[in-house]
Order: structure tokens, then C-alpha cells, then sequence
């Protein structure tokens, strides 16, 4: 043949042209050459296109997929090589030839999922979204599972191809898929907790939400789990099928802050001094900053005691500041304790711990 010489052939030593079993010794040693050289350009070409691609999505990333398509390329044209070149022949080259195809039909499933991941990392990347935005994540979900299901109908159809039984593949995918539902139930969970999440919205990345008794910023929302940043800087992943199926408190979504306070003064202070009091409170609270006109701020005697008078204050802070809101705080606390100590109004000796801030 053209591959290979028959001058190159007829000068081979006779004991390379003697028969054993089928063929001669040289095709032997071709078979055997021809796979190892086969077997290291796919695991090179496979660590030389890692090596391209690395973790980002620039444009190293997206031209790696060339070498899984090169690497699929190989066991066919080594089929051929041994076919046209080497001469293999009868039930051993449809042997070779058969698991040659069993090679490329599995590399073809990693082309298919490696474009479906650069597909839905480069639909993540549009200016069209917001960073890791919902939307953006649900496409990219969509177009994972295309992925998985053109995967599939590869497997189904090269197995066709290669002679296996239509029955034989569907049931042997049915008993397989049994098999992986079975073994990746916790996985299966956290994926369709991961779809509840994505569909229903209850937070995007970026809010701060609590659940599970953590509290924290959404840093992302994965097919498995999501991430939260906590307000000691820990990071504390979740599993998106226990978020599913938990109330979550999105906190960002607040339209305010709330702060009730119970002052607690003490039981010697004359009506008029109590009077002043909610006098001194209620002013201070009128048209404070972050007031909104559907939420006016309150003050009232609660009840009293033989060791104090409860004097309880509640208002909003709009909008929900957390900085701010502290800040504004701090400046009433002190405001209050002014006046109080200037018109002789006296504090319990023991006040009552406030209340948290919601």
C-alpha cells in the first residue's frame, strides 16, 4: 500500500516475514507500534489541550476544545492505518476495529460535553446578564443538560452503528440509569433543588440571606450547592436540596430596618419626669433620619414595676443600611442619655437587654 512501502516490505528480514497465526511477525510488531503510538497522542493531546484551556474562560479556554476533537480523531485513523497499511485482517482487525470505535464513540461524548460547558460558560459571560445573575445560570443549566442528552443520543446511536441491538442499548441505559439514580440520589436532590432555586428565585447572588442558621452574601448557586460568604469572611457551602426544602429569610430584600428598645426608667421618677421622657423620645424620633411617612415611630409607656418603667420605642429606618442604620443609632442613644441626664430623669439601675434589631 501507499501508507507502507513494498519495497520496504520485501526488505524486511525473513524472520519478520514469517507467519504466526494469521499474520506475519512485522504485522504483529505494526499492530502493536500502532496502538502504543495511538493510545500516547490521545493522552498527549488530552494533557497538552488541559494545559491550553486552564480554568478561565478566555479565549485559551474555548480553542482547547480542538484537542479532545483531535484526540477523538486518532483510533479511527490508526483503524485505518492498520487496515490500509499494516493489512490486519479477518476477525482481528473487527475485533481491534470494533473497540477502536468503543474509543471514539467515548471521546465523542467528552467533545459533546466539553462544547455544551464552553457553550454555557460563554452564554454566562454576555453583557446581556448580570454576573452569575439567575437568568444566566438557568440557560446555562438548560444548556448543560442538552449536553447530557446529546450525549446520550450519541452513545445510542454510535452503539447502533456498531451493531449493538436497539433493545439491548435502551435497556441496558434503563438499568444503568437505575443504577446511577440509585447510587446519586443526595446529587439528584441537590439538582432539582438547584432547578426550585433557579425557577422560584427566592435569592440571587449577591443577597444576603439566612437559612440553616447561617448568615451570609450569596457568592454562587451551582448544580449542587450554593455558597455563602459569612460576616466572619468563612465561606459555608450548602446543599441546594436542604435550601429547597427550608424557609430561607432573604435579607437584602427588606424594605427596612425595624429597632424596638424598651427604656427602662426608674420607679421614683415623678409622672411629670415620665411625661418629659416620651416627650424627649417621641421628639427625638419625629421626622428622624430614614423615616418613611408609612411607618411613623412609636413610643409608649408599657407597664411598670416596683424597680422600673418600661418605656417602650420602636421606628423603621429606610432604606435598609446596615452602616447607616448603626450609625443613626448610636447618635439617638446619645442623644437620648443627654437629655435624660439634663432634665434629671433617672435610669433604672438595672435596664432590660434591647431587643434585636430586624
Amino acid at each position: 500500500g501507499w501508507l507502507i512501502p513494498r519495497g520496504l516490505i520485501r526488505a524486511l528480514p525473513d524472520w519478520a516475514k514469517a507467519r504466526w497465526g494469521d499474520h506475519t511477525i512485522w504485522q504483529w510488531f505494526g499492530l502493536v507500534l500502532t496502538l502504543l503510538v495511538a493510545t500516547a497522542l490521545m493522552i498527549g493531546t488530552y494533557r497538552l489541550g488541559g494545559k491550553v484551556s486552564g480554568t478561565a474562560a478566555g479565549p485559551r479556554y474555548y480553542l482547547g476544545i480542538v484537542f479532545p476533537i483531535i484526540a477523538m480523531l486518532v483510533p479511527g485513523l490508526a483503524a485505518y492505518f492498520l487496515d490500509q497499511g499494516v493489512f490486519i485482517t479477518g476477525r482481528l482487525f473487527i475485533a481491534i476495529a470494533f473497540a477502536l470505535d468503543l474509543i471514539s464513540l467515548a471521546a465523542l461524548v467528552g467533545v459533546i460535553i466539553g462544547v455544551a460547558n464552553r457553550l454555557a460558560t460563554a452564554v454566562g459571560a454576555l453583557s446581556w446578564f448580570r454576573p452569575r445573575s439567575m437568568d444566566a445560570q438557568l440557560i446555562q443549566l438548560v444548556i448543560r443538560v442538552c449536553g447530557v442528552a446529546g450525549a446520550v443520543i450519541a452513545i445510542l446511536e454510535g452503539g447502533h452503528y456498531l451493531g449493538v441491538p436497539l433493545t439491548t442499548l435502551v435497556a441496558g441505559a434503563s438499568v444503568s440509569g437505575l443504577a446511577v439514580a440509585l447510587a446519586a440520589q443526595d446529587g439528584l436532590k441537590n439538582l432539582f433543588g438547584s432547578l426550585m432555586i433557579i425557577l422560584d428565585k427566592p435569592f440571587e447572588v449577591g443577597d444576603t440571606i439566612k437559612v440553616k442558621g447561617y448568615e451570609g452574601q450569596v457568592e454562587s448557586i451551582g448544580l449542587r450547592s450554593t455558597k455563602l460568604r459569612l460576616n466572619s469572611g468563612h465561606v459555608v457551602t450548602i446543599g441546594n436540596a436542604d435550601i429547597a426544602n427550608q424557609d430561607s429569610e432573604n435579607i437584602s430584600r427588606r424594605a427596612h430596618l425595624r429597632h424596638s428598645h424598651t427604656i427602662q426608667l426608674a420607679p421614683d421618677n415623678s409622672p411629670e419626669k415620665v411625661q418629659r421622657a416620651l416627650e424627649i423620645v417621641r421628639a427625638a424620633l419625629e421626622s428622624h433620619e430614614g423615616i418613611h411617612a408609612s411607618r411613623p415611630p412609636k413610643a409608649h409607656i408599657s407597664g411598670f414595676g416596683s424597680d422600673a418603667l418600661s418605656l417602650v420605642m420602636t421606628y423603621w429606618y429606610h432604606p435598609p443600611d446596615s452602616a447607616r442604620f448603626a450609625a443613626f443609632n448610636e447618635k439617638l442613644n446619645l442623644t437620648l442619655l443627654a437629655q435624660f441626664q439634663a432634665d434629671g430623669i433617672r435610669l433604672a439601675s438595672r435596664e432590660e437587654p434591647p431587643k434585636r434589631s430586624k
